[in-house]
C-alpha cells in the first residue's frame, strides 16, 4: 500500500513534503473508496426497492 500511497501523493500533491503527500494520498484514497462502496451500497439498496416482486 506505501507504495500505492507515495505514487498517488507525488502525482496529485508533488509540491507537498513526502510525509505530507503520502497522508493526503491516503485520505484521498480512503473518501474514494469509502464513497464507492456507499453509492454502491445505496445503488443496491434502490434496486431492491425499485425491482421487488408483488
Amino acid at each position: 500500500m506505501q507504495l500505492i500511497y507515495n505514487l498517488v501523493g507525488r502525482l496529485m500533491f508533488g509540491r507537498q513534503q513526502p510525509w505530507a503527500q503520502r497522508k493526503n494520498a491516503k485520505t484521498l484514497l480512503l473518501t474514494v473508496a469509502f464513497s464507492l462502496a456507499l453509492g454502491l451500497g445505496l445503488a443496491e439498496v434502490l434496486r431492491m426497492m425499485y425491482h421487488h416482486r408483488m
